[in-house]
């Protein structure tokens, strides 16, 4: 038997996806939507948990916040968008090697909420992610070994 726990997290961000064929091409934004699903590496601990969830939406809520929340997330090689973010005295921005793509963006999500949960919580590992792009449009990735 395998036993998963998943934390919902949400933040808001702008992105467009350079070169798309229709209307996301445009500078636009989402209300974007998490769902990190864990597994134990070696069983639930004394209280019978994976990990508590609060400390899962501590340990990436300060990411969230501090990096994705009210950001636009962009593409580097979007040279265009870059030159009118960084004309903003303000603009909170968050760079993929990636076009934002709900997959890339939920890749880009994967290997940085590992790396930050393998710091505070290495009794864990995140098995899916998924991000949702739209209440009809996501994207998941899943991984992760013990």
């Amino acid at each position: 038997m395998t036993i998963s726990i998943t934390r919902k997290l949400k933040f808001d961000a702008g992105h467009r996806v350079l070169n798309h064929e229709s209307k996301c091409k445009y500078p636009h934004g989402h209300e974007y939507r998490l769902e990190v699903v864990m597994e134990p590496q070696a069983g639930l601990d004394a209280l019978g948990r994976v990990v508590d969830f609060g400390e899962i939406k501590k340990t990436l809520q300060n990411f969230i916040d501090e990096y994705l929340d009210h950001a636009f997330i962009v593409f580097i090689d979007d040279t265009e968008m870059l030159d009118a973010l960084h004309s903003l005295s303000d603009a909170k921005i968050y760079p993929m090697a990636e076009n934002p793509t709900a997959e890339n963006i939920a890749s880009n999500l994967f290997v940085v909420f590992d790396q930050l949960l393998q710091e505070d919580h290495p009794e864990a590992f995140i098995t899916a992610l998924t991000v949702h792009e739209t209440s009809n449009c996501s994207a998941t990735v899943t991984g992760g070994s013990k």
